[in-house]
């Protein structure tokens, strides 16, 4: 097990720029960390409100996007056809075989979250997309031209 090497990995998620917005000429983008700290909040809490696992609500929301360390943050515009889930499942592997039995856990945990196979994993889907909007909404406010079509995910909870 290489705590060290994981925590690099993950390091490289403060530093990595979310591609959507940098694409859209948001100077200072936030960062993927910065999207996944403020997801794994709400779908804490939005877990608890439901009487779900709100522990591994915020696992998941915290190590969705940890791929991305290796990858990049791809988004769907301009991108050559990939097999998404495919590559990033081989580089959240990569990433997760330096904890050894704990790491496994993760990978499981990730796992149910890119399938969507239990209620906290729609749950947790569900607040990346709400948190990506939320985020839109604030850059909205700052004046930066955002699509409207990106706040069709912010719930009216949100609002």
């Amino acid at each position: 097990m290489s705590l060290k090497e994981f925590m690099d990995y993950a390091g490289r998620l403060k530093r990595l720029r979310r591609t959507g917005w940098v694409i859209r000429g948001i100077p200072e983008a936030e960062s993927v960390a910065d999207h996944s700290y403020r997801a794994a909040l709400l779908g804490y809490i939005l877990a608890k409100e439901k009487k779900l696992d709100a522990e591994k609500v915020m696992v998941m929301l915290l190590i969705h996007d940890i791929g991305e360390s290796i990858i990049g943050d791809i988004v769907p515009e301009g991108e050559e056809f990939i097999d998404k889930r495919e590559v990033e499942g081989k580089a959240v592997r990569r990433v997760l075989d330096t904890l050894g039995t704990v790491g496994e856990e993760l990978y499981e945990i990730w796992e149910e979250f890119t399938d969507g196979s239990s209620e906290e994993a729609k749950l947790a889907r569900m607040v990346d997309k709400a948190e990506m909007a939320y985020q839109a909404k604030e850059y909205a406010k700052m004046g930066f031209s955002i699509e409207k079509d990106m706040l069709k995910y912010l719930p009216e909870f949100l609002e």
